[in-house]
């Protein structure tokens, strides 16, 4: 899942980010969507 310790502490990061977007105690984020996230993407819903 991750390929680098650099990596996983990125993709921790932008879930903990997008976690604080959706209502409730749990996340509704994608894999897909939090690699965009860290990558510099927008965390605005995309539909």
């Amino acid at each position: 899942l991750f390929r680098s310790p650099e990596e996983a502490v990125k993709l921790g990061w932008a879930h903990g980010a997008l976690v604080t977007t959706f209502p409730g105690d749990t996340t509704m984020a994608t894999v897909e969507q939090v690699r965009a996230f860290a990558k510099g993407g927008s965390a605005r819903i995309q539909r």
